[in-house]
């Protein structure tokens, strides 16, 4: 009886497995405005839980996707959603392909665009303002492309946390120096390796891959990756190519950023340093 048990299981577990596969296979990011995704509700914003969390009147609990928002300025981008959404009506929107893994928090919040009565798109107004990045997750990567470009305009504004040293996009050097927190990374890709028998893929800063900036890419997100970003599909492409990376840096023969998602990485027709 306990064999059977445990068959069953196993027959389970791969069954799962498999439809979290397929589903990730079959979500096609938006990647062009918040009116394209799906209407989940309207409602009114009873509370600010958290910079990025807010419950509705009918106790829907929700939290803004496609935004990390630094801990210097949770404080700022929480005072941001009090005066912009509370007490207000706001409608929230997601992509009707997004896998299971990706509709909701470990707590249980819901991920989701934010529009308000006005209209406006409330991760860009964050953005647009300085009081977040644009990023996402493997499962979560709906309009990150719209949020990178409106970032690069309040980069250059030196919107917000922009204007301060710390948040200075980094260079292959300055890199070296913030291990173990996360940032943005510009440079030239200097030695790309991606052979048939490599589990994993790099993309190297300096010819010198031990100690280099360094960019590590799991080979079977590149192998079942059906989107339209080229560069997944020959990582080639980027060699000698300007692109910016950001991601959590960790210490692995230098700096290391694993690539979780492709919208992590930037293609640039110049370096902007």
């Amino acid at each position: 009886m306990q064999v059977i048990s445990r068959i069953v299981l196993f027959v389970f577990l791969v069954f799962e497995l498999t439809v979290s596969a397929a589903a990730q296979n079959n979500y096609t990011p938006i990647q062009t405005q918040p009116g394209d995704l799906q209407v989940i509700e309207s409602g009114t914003v009873k509370e600010i839980v958290k910079p990025d969390l807010f419950l509705l009147e009918n106790n829907s609990l929700y939290r803004l996707d496609g935004v990390r928002i630094p801990a210097d300025y949770r404080a700022q981008a929480k005072d941001f959603l009090t005066t912009h959404i509370l007490g207000q009506e706001v409608t929230v929107l997601a992509n009707p392909q997004q896998p299971k893994e990706g509709q909701r928090d470990r707590n249980g919040a819901r991920y989701a665009h934010v529009l308000t009565k006005e209209g406006k798109w409330l991760q860009a107004e964050l953005i647009s303002n300085g009081l977040a990045w644009a990023f996402g997750s493997e499962y979560n990567r709906d309009l990150i492309r719209p949020l990178q470009a409106l970032e690069n305009t309040s980069r250059l504004a030196k919107k917000g946390f922009w204007a301060l040293p710390e948040f200075t996009v980094l260079s292959e050097k300055t890199a070296k120096n913030k291990t173990y927190s996360f940032q943005i990374v510009e440079g030239i890709a200097e030695r790309v390796t991606c052979g048939d028998k490599q589990k994993t893929c790099y993309i190297n800063f300096d010819p010198d891959y031990k100690t280099d900036m360094t960019v590590s890419i799991d080979k079977k997100l590149l192998d079942t990756y059906t989107g339209d970003d080229a560069f997944m599909k020959d990582l080639q492409i980027l060699t000698q190519k300007p692109f910016r990376v950001r991601g959590w840096i960790e210490p692995r023969n230098g700096p290391n950023i694993t690539l979780q998602f492709p919208e992590q990485i930037e293609l640039l027709t110049a370096p902007s340093n």
